[in-house]
């Protein structure tokens, strides 16, 4: 099972958010949690509000899977507001304020059964007898 949440219009840039995604990818939600929280990057606040939710949505759909694991966290740039300051000489200068839409994927335990089993329709004899020879 997969579940995902989206959390739109964060205040903080993509960059910066985009620097948690690997400490937290593949690792058990709970974990990623304390990750989060005692990280002291800024952009920690709202990445861990996401993952609380994503983790509230697969409670709340799938109650029978007990432990769910950070599949994917994406970052992608939202718009920007544009604010003018005062600069040299009479001139204005633009401040760009970014915002960021967060996309966390949980996957159950679940997918991951299926994962070790192998794909559905193929022996495991054909799979690992394909390991390495490239098919022409």
């Amino acid at each position: 099972m997969m579940v995902l949440c989206k959390a739109r219009y964060v205040r903080g840039g993509a960059r910066k958010l985009r620097l948690l995604g690997p400490m937290i990818k593949g690792k058990e939600a709970s974990l990623a949690m304390s990750l989060l929280k005692h990280t002291v990057k800024r952009g920690a606040v709202p990445v861990g509000k996401a993952l609380a939710s994503a983790l509230a949505n697969a409670r709340q759909l799938h109650p029978e899977i007990a432990s769910w694991r950070v599949k994917n966290l994406v970052v992608d740039e939202g718009p920007r507001m544009k604010r003018m300051r005062a600069g040299p000489m009479g001139r204005g200068m633009l401040i760009r304020k970014r915002f960021s839409h967060i996309t966390v994927v949980l996957e159950g335990a679940a997918q991951e059964e299926t994962k070790k089993n192998g794909t559905k329709g193929q022996s495991n004899r054909s799979a690992a007898g394909n390991r390495g020879r490239i098919s022409r």
